[in-house]
């Protein structure tokens, strides 16, 4: 609503301003300029912008559909600060939960592995977990692949490797994916809290702009028809 409300006055309400300013023939400040600037590519280039955003989200989804521009989004999701957080908490709170369901329902680690492995929607990841279910099959524990890795944190491993010296590795996983769900509730409600007064200030300063630079011509010609 309020990028639209932005579009509306750039196209319909600024042009009319800059109208009246330019059969003043008065010198604007230079945040008027400016807005009236950006008002007036958007009437006579903003169709071009539209179809080039339109043109650039077509292309950019298929690259992602692509196994090279996936990997390399996986690999920017684990870059960002906060989003890899987010990111690796589900990836890890997904692999625990799923795997302690099939090793507890029976089903062996390597074909749970496997299985696991497809369940991920992160491709580096997943790849871990697949180095891990080959050196699995060398006869080593799945902990010590998946610390090696670089990728799984300490607590996920250490909790892991605790789990098969005891021999109840189901339970272990248990606990991993209650420790990681909770990790993530807790940083999506940070986010959804955080998000919201960032749009509106966002907003408040867009239109904060357009009002102020509107206001400054107006007071600037107000004074030179005073003097």
């Amino acid at each position: 609503a309020g990028v639209a409300t932005m579009i509306f006055a750039m196209v319909f309400v600024i042009p009319r301003f800059a109208k009246m300013f330019e059969d003043i023939g008065h010198a604007l400040p230079l945040p008027t300029r400016i807005l009236i600037g950006l008002s007036n590519f958007m009437v006579n280039f903003g169709w071009l912008l539209l179809i080039g955003i339109v043109i650039f989200v077509v292309l950019f989804r298929r690259f992602l559909a692509t196994p090279q521009g996936k990997l390399w989004w996986d690999q920017v999701q684990l870059k960002l600060p906060y989003l890899r957080d987010v990111v690796m908490a589900s990836a890890f709170a997904q692999f625990a939960r799923t795997l302690g369901l099939l090793i507890g329902n029976g089903v062996h680690v390597l074909t749970a592995l496997g299985i696991v492995e497809k369940t991920i929607s992160n491709e580096l990841i997943a790849r871990e977990i697949r180095n891990a279910r080959e050196q699995v099959t060398d006869g080593a524990t799945i902990s010590v692949p998946l610390a090696a890795s670089k990728v799984f944190p300490p607590l996920l491993t250490d909790m892991l490797a605790i789990g098969e010296e005891t021999g109840d590795m189901a339970g272990a996983l248990n606990h991993i994916a209650q420790r990681y769900e909770k990790d993530l509730d807790h940083r999506i409600r940070i986010l959804t809290i955080i998000l919201e007064p960032l749009l509106i200030v966002l907003m408040a300063g867009l239109v904060g702009f357009v009002a102020i630079s509107i206001l400054l011509a107006v007071f600037d010609l107000s004074s030179g028809l005073n003097v």
